[in-house]
């Protein structure tokens, strides 16, 4: 790969999971807690070590938050040696440059915040980097003819000339004498082909969504015309006694707000309830992907948004309804 001139630049790396045991600092509980991994039930804290060769390390080029990168000489270590770490910005916090960790991993820097590597190889899945540990690959890793074999297939990452010959370079990775054949994918590709492949079940969704919308809207207006009409001689007194129609509406208004409130609320406390597994998956993993189901400010920000944008509606159907109404319709002809 390295003389084949339609390869820019390429690497492997490995992932792998140890148990956080002592430091130099003073281990503090609440990371310790947060470092279990819930799903496992695991007692004891671990971190996840994403160990890459080189060649990985100048492919992916992350810029280092504080302290330094890795060197030449971080990548001639054997496995038995001290090692120089880069640590997500999550441990920031609770460690400093020079701590070291169990006894092990040097840390010489800060990873910066919200970056990600491919997973697995796999188009959908991305490992977040803020609670991992970069690792240079020891160079007695390279002895282990089955280790090599297994991260040549599953965690090799090459950057391509655009017009790369992928069917030359296919060959070209196969290894003499062994049954497994290596594939190429290409990473755009996959992900466009992992989005449009369910675009199907999204119009349907989409559809059915619109309707459930309408449904809401039609819910709303229904229910508050049936409420002013159930508490009708009570506006037709406002009204008889000088309130505006206008302030009837904003009567209205506030009282279906602090019921969406309510509701948003419930639904949340909901969505909790009904995605509690996937959602501590995906906190103790700190994956990411193309379609994800969670739960952040952005998010809420935009249920709330769209939920004014139906309560502005539904609100706008009703005044039309109040603006007809008339003391004496409200109260009764002979009061």
């Amino acid at each position: 790969m390295q003389q084949n001139k339609d390869v820019i630049s390429y690497g492997t790396y490995e992932e792998s999971i140890i148990e956080l045991e002592s430091s130099n600092r003073l281990l503090q509980e609440i990371m310790l807690e947060e470092l279990k991994n819930k799903t496992f039930r695991d007692k004891n804290p671990t971190i996840l070590i994403i160990t890459i060769d080189e060649n990985y390390y100048k492919l992916l080029n992350i810029p280092i938050k504080a302290g330094t990168g890795f060197s030449y000489q971080d990548f001639q270590k054997n496995s038995e040696e001290k090692t120089n770490v880069l640590l997500g910005p999550y441990f920031k916090k609770y460690f400093q440059i020079g701590d070291t960790i169990n006894n092990q991993y040097t840390i010489i820097g800060f990873l910066p915040e919200n970056k990600f590597i491919i997973n697995g190889n796999g188009a959908n899945i991305y490992q977040k980097l803020d609670k991992a540990m970069l690792s240079p690959m020891p160079i007695d890793r390279y002895e282990h003819y089955e280790i090599m074999f297994s991260r040549l297939h599953q965690s090799t990452i090459m950057n391509l000339k655009r017009d790369a010959d992928v069917n030359k370079l296919q060959e070209m990775i196969q290894l003499k004498g062994s049954d497994v054949t290596l594939y190429l994918k290409n990473l755009g590709g996959e992900i466009n082909e992992a989005v449009t492949s369910s675009m199907d079940t999204e119009n349907i969704d989409l559809i059915v969504g619109s309707l459930f919308i309408l449904f809401i809207i039609a819910g709303i207006v229904v229910t508050t015309i049936v409420s002013i009409m159930m508490r009708k001689r009570e506006f037709g007194i406002k009204m008889v006694l000088g309130e505006s129609k206008f302030g009837m509406f904003i009567q209205i208004v506030l009282e279906n707000i602090c019921i969406a409130i309510v509701g948003k609320f419930l639904s949340i406390v909901y969505f909790l309830w009904r995605y509690e597994d996937h959602l501590q998956v995906s906190k103790d993993f700190d994956m990411a992907s193309v379609r994800e189901i969670n739960l952040n400010m952005p998010i809420l920000l935009f249920v709330f948004l769209f939920l004014l944008v139906i309560i502005i509606i539904s609100n706008l159907i009703v005044f039309l309804f109040i603006r007809k109404l008339e003391p004496k319709t409200l109260i009764g002809g002979m009061e």
